[in-house]
């Protein structure tokens, strides 16, 4: 129907052809790379497209990123320049965009006009279908495709071909281990986790192990996959998926020798087995890679040529592998030639990384700062340390300080930190020059920047942008870098172009973990605010210092937020209870025990399903910021609750906090929006789940604080009995006693 898109009646009650088989109609869509005559890509160049879609997107709700793409230019609008690409590559593209959770078909922006979103986790099977040379509702002739199709390496293909023949009626144990496999493959990490416990049989019970090894693998749980492995090699015959899992659990734990030697024994029985061939190479290349022994790096080039030659999706991460060669061997050509071949078929900053790299190399210096470029705006952090090759060029901010030719490049340092310390001085923060300082800084982000990447009002910094906020930073970075270095706990290490912003410090053995680029770290700890974790917080890298220790155990906040009135705290849980009402008539129970944390992670599900109570809501123009808040509140009184805690209060929402000595503060609003953020692509670290061992900890040191337990082994079988999943995963009883000594070393902070 003219002016109406060919996806717009897709819905839920339609199968999966009924809705997008249409798109086997439509061989190219269009893509807006710009708007009003300004370019984002060059239209009629396609890597210019390609790297567009790799990170464009728009908001479709304040909670769902998504990519725009048209069926027709006419949806588009006039002022709109289009590029035209091929379905499936503009899909597959989108799919591995991480930005968005989902694409939306002929949407114009700022109108009310009839469009169609697609979650990310459809997209791969989309690909599959306009990729395959046959669809018809033979369940089993699905089930062989799929299985002919990941034989080789046609992932897209396999997991559509195994999503009809479940839809086609084929038995369970037809497609569903292929379904695992391709979603495995994927990464659609929590789509796996939900279709593993979809499965209720009793038969095929060994091969759900294997999958919940590579869960356990990939992970990084390698002595959990090792357990779940033990079984398969001690009773007949050794699958290859067996040796497959054992391979990529002995590679993640760098145990390459050994890796080799399972990846070898899987490839004896599946010789063009791509995961094999591929983690045989990754394996060779780590055992090569430091000492540059050129015949090591050929086999592991052998392999990745293997990939590329029998593979299909797994070949772009063995042509970037391939390139990582070829840099390590200063074969500057191939390695140019190999990573523009995977930027082709895949984006991938890393690789985007070593292009400018392996261009520089060549004295291409103006083709390189494309990329260059491209990553300072898209991803930083791959941008990290080409500076000293692109930035003085492009008229880039570097920050030296001259203090005479003869001057020692330490003198240098130490004279740009005494300017900056006078700086600081201006900033109304309280620098004490003790370690105390990192953890004093990690208080002022927490209370003047709790929602990440700008300073509210009340703050010196408020306003500051661009450049002017980075010279801030590395001012604040040195001193803090300065102190620990004063004290004798870490060197500097100081670049030969003396860039204060690529200045490092290298802890000594025993007083921390390795080379920080102090700078990095605090403007990342800016940008994830009051969400700071073990892995941001910057009083984390110096915790290990003799000074913390005694330091941390007076230290007061000078930042502090105040504790709420009597009357705020009731109007939180007032709000609190009135989520609990509204949640119940939609079937969700929520009433203050830890089962609330994946309550309202079911709660946050329901905003990304078609029937889910939220997304209902949204739809009906009902779902209000202040909904939404009310059930973070309730998050926060769990949160309260357990950590024995206290609500403090803040002029900004996101500053809501719970505090409870000894520990770092809970945001629950920022914590729930981040969670929202997160979407269909939630790990273990942003879900709400993540919470419970803090809060079970908390609730113990609380106990152990007001002598309601007694002794170690008591604090111990507690422990063991409310977080079971520490002895699971880490049967030694190591990790359960590390978790004892931190909760008997909070409570003691506690006391005093």
């Amino acid at each position: 129907m003219a002016g109406v898109s060919p996806l717009v009646s897709a819905s839920s009650d339609k199968s999966f052809l009924q809705n997008y088989g249409v798109l086997n109609e439509i061989p190219n869509l269009f893509i807006p790379v710009g708007w009003e005559g300004e370019l984002a890509a060059d239209p009629n160049d396609l890597q210019e497209v390609l790297d567009f879609l790799d990170h464009a997107c728009v908001n479709l709700t304040p909670e769902m990123k998504v990519s725009l793409v048209y069926t027709d230019p006419c949806f588009a609008g006039p002022n709109a320049t289009l590029a035209k690409i091929p379905t499936d590559v503009a899909l597959e593209r989108i799919f591995h965009n991480k930005q968005v959770q989902g694409v939306t078909f002929d949407g114009m922006v700022g109108e009310a006009t009839p469009a169609h979103t697609v979650y990310s986790f459809v997209l791969p099977m989309i690909v599959g279908m306009l990729r395959t040379d046959e669809v018809d509702c033979d369940a089993m002739r699905h089930a062989s495709k799929a299985r002919e199709a990941l034989t080789a390496d046609r992932i897209y293909q396999c997991f559509f071909h195994a999503a009809q023949a479940r839809e086609c009626g084929a038995a369970k144990d037809y497609f569903y281990f292929l379904e695992m496999e391709c979603l495995m493959t994927l990464c659609l990490h929590q789509q796996s986790q939900q279709y593993y416990r979809w499965w209720d049989g009793e038969g095929m019970k060994k091969e759900r192990g294997l999958y919940t090894a590579r869960s356990h693998s990939l992970s990084g749980d390698t002595a959990g996959a090792f357990k779940l492995l033990k079984p398969y090699f001690t009773s007949g015959k050794v699958p290859a998926l067996a040796w497959l899992e054992r391979g990529r659990a002995l590679c993640i734990s760098q145990r390459y020798d050994e890796a080799v030697i399972a990846f070898d024994k899987c490839l004896s029985m599946e010789p063009n087995n791509c995961d094999a061939l591929l983690g045989k190479g990754i394996s060779i290349r780590a055992l090569h890679y430091h000492s540059g022994d050129v015949d090591g790096l050929k086999q592991a080039l052998e392999c990745f040529k293997l990939v590329e030659e029998h593979g299909d999706y797994h070949v772009p991460e063995a042509l970037h592998h391939a390139g990582t060669i070829y840099i390590a061997t200063q074969n500057w050509v191939e390695g140019e030639k190999t990573f523009r071949k995977t930027l082709k078929l895949r984006g991938s900053d890393v690789s985007r990384r070593n292009l400018a790299l392996t261009l520089h190399a060549q004295g291409r210096v103006d083709e390189g700062r494309v990329y260059y470029e491209y990553l300072m705006q898209y991803c930083p952090e791959q941008a990290e340390g080409l500076g000293k090759y692109y930035q003085a060029e492009t008229g880039g901010h570097t920050y030296v300080v001259e203090v005479g030719n003869t001057a020692s490049p330490e003198e240098r340092l130490t004279a740009y930190i005494a300017e900056a310390r006078e700086k600081l001085k201006t900033l109304n923060m309280v620098w004490h020059g003790d370690v105390c300082d990192w953890r004093r800084f990690d208080d002022y982000i927490d209370y003047y920047a709790p929602a990440g990447g700008s300073f509210l009002k009340g703050s010196a910094l408020h306003g500051i942008q661009g450049v002017d906020l980075q010279e801030w930073l590395l001012d604040i970075a040195l001193h803090l870098a300065a102190i620990v270095v004063e004290n004798g706990y870490a060197d500097w290490v100081i670049p030969d172009d003396l860039n204060m912003a690529d200045v490092e410090i290298e802890f000594k053995e025993g007083m921390g973990v390795g080379k920080h680029n102090v700078f990095n770290n605090a403007w990342r700890r800016l940008e994830v605010g009051a969400m700071a974790d073990n892995m941001t917080n910057l009083e984390m890298l110096i915790s290990m210092t003799p000074e913390y220790s005694s330091c941390v155990k007076s230290y007061r906040n000078p930042y502090p937020s105040l504790p709420a009135s009597p009357g705020r705290v009731a109007e939180f849980e007032r709000r609190a209870a009135r989520a609990c009402k509204e949640m119940q008539k939609r079937g969700f129970t929520l009433n203050g025990d830890l089962n609330d944390l994946r309550e309202i992670e079911c709660i946050v599900m329901s905003l990304f399903q078609d029937d889910g109570a939220l997304k209902q809501m949204m739809d009906n123009n009902t779902l209000s910021d202040d909904f939404v808040f009310d059930i973070a509140f309730q998050l926060g009184v769990v949160c309260a609750e357990y950590y024995g805690g206290e609500w403090y209060d803040h002029d900004d929402l996101f500053g809501i906090s719970i505090q409870c000595a000894g520990y770092s503060p809970i945001h629950p609003i920022r914590r729930l929006l981040k969670r929202i953020e997160y979407g269909m692509n939630a790990d273990a670290f942003s879900s709400l789940l993540s919470l419970e061992p803090a809060l079970v900890c908390a609730d113990l040191t609380n106990k152990l604080r007001e002598h309601e337990i007694n002794t170690r082994e008591e604090l111990s079988s507690m422990l063991a009995e409310a977080l079971p999943s520490v002895m699971d995963e880490d049967p030694s009883g190591k990790s359960l006693d590390r978790m004892v000594t931190m909760i008997t070393s909070c409570a003691e902070i506690v006391r005093h």
